[in-house]
């Protein structure tokens, strides 16, 4: 990015600052809650001292969060940059939250002016370098004025401020819980994103070393097999893949009264003569297995398909790795 480039960027954020679109940018930002804290800052300014100091006050306050913000995103103030100031502003906010909860009596100006000033010195070396000797004094200017412990002694104690005090409680009470469910929901697409690119990894591997055990456990890939089966080899051939998973299904209950159910289910539907989905089978094996189930046997045992099974899964591999591997489905992956 040229230098004049950036020179116009923080020419157009110092008179948004001054107008409406100054204020809009803020509620973009901030939304309605910070707004109000805002408003609610210039009204104890104006009280404490004049119309004119609250005025100039809010517009210090504007070039500054707008500048920074410009700074910011154009990488000048970067994340580890801001580290050193960030412990700083946040016990300070803290410390502003607790002391407007507290009760009149626990309220102490003074602890909360040395955490201001604090704050003020620790984010002076972000501006200083960035900015012009008029706008880095704006950052001065609005924490001698806040940070005072005269003026706070008035907010913090004095009836007459009771409205902005809460006003600057529920809206940044507000304004902190958004950002926390924001933190938690950030955590979450984090935790998602993680997933989808170990997913990928997978998927990677899946591809540089593919086996056919691990294309059929994997739910996308095997839909992917599925799909090449149905068109290039025919019904026959999905029927296979639909048997092993059947089969399967059979083995994973740990119900004994269920299991010569489900054992009936796969005879039924794939190896009795005429079953909907019929797959072919070895004379053997098919022998064995009518011997069992064709007289209606009920004494299932988790291994009675592996042979029926085993000569599926060979069936598959050989289309899986003769023919699968070098399709375009395989490649598209």
């Amino acid at each position: 990015m040229s230098r004049t480039f950036f020179k116009a960027k923080k020419f157009l954020a110092s008179k948004f600052s001054e107008s409406q679109t100054g204020r809009t940018v803020l509620l973009r930002l901030f939304g309605q809650n910070g707004d109000r804290i805002m408003q609610a800052m210039k009204d104890a300014a104006e009280k404490y001292d004049s119309t004119a100091t609250a005025k100039q006050l809010k517009v210090d306050l504007l070039k500054l969060l707008l500048k920074v913000l410009l700074l910011y995103r154009e990488k000048i103030i970067t994340p580890e940059a801001i580290q050193p100031a960030k412990q700083p502003l946040l016990l300070m906010m803290d410390l502003l939250i607790e002391t407007l909860e507290a009760d009149r009596s626990k309220r102490n100006p003074a602890e909360l002016a040395r955490a201001m000033a604090e704050s003020h010195d620790a984010a002076m070396p972000l501006l200083k370098p960035n900015v012009r000797e008029h706008n880095w004094v704006r950052l001065t200017r609005v924490f001698d004025f806040y940070g005072n412990e005269e003026f706070l002694a008035a907010f913090l104690l004095d009836e007459a401020y009771t409205d902005m005090r809460n006003s600057i409680l529920i809206n940044f009470q507000i304004l902190l819980k958004r950002y926390e469910l924001e933190g938690q929901i950030a955590e979450t697409k984090n935790f998602l994103r993680g997933q989808a690119l170990e997913r990928r990894a997978q998927l990677e591997g899946m591809v540089q070393n593919p086996t056919l055990r691990e294309w059929l456990e994997n739910e996308q890939t095997s839909t992917l097999f599925s799909d090449w089966l149905r068109v290039a080899m025919g019904p026959e051939a999905l029927n296979l893949q639909k048997f092993v998973k059947q089969v399967s299904y059979y083995r994973s209950t740990n119900n004994r009264s269920l299991l010569p159910k489900r054992a009936e289910q796969v005879y039924e539907t794939y190896l009795v003569d005429g079953a909907q989905y019929a797959i072919a089978t070895s004379a053997e094996v098919r022998a064995a297995v009518d011997a069992k189930y064709g007289g209606g046997g009920k004494s299932a045992q988790r291994t009675d398909f592996d042979a029926a099974e085993a000569e599926a899964k060979a069936s598959l591999n050989d289309m899986f790795l003769g023919s699968f591997i070098g399709s375009e489905q395989f490649q598209g992956t």
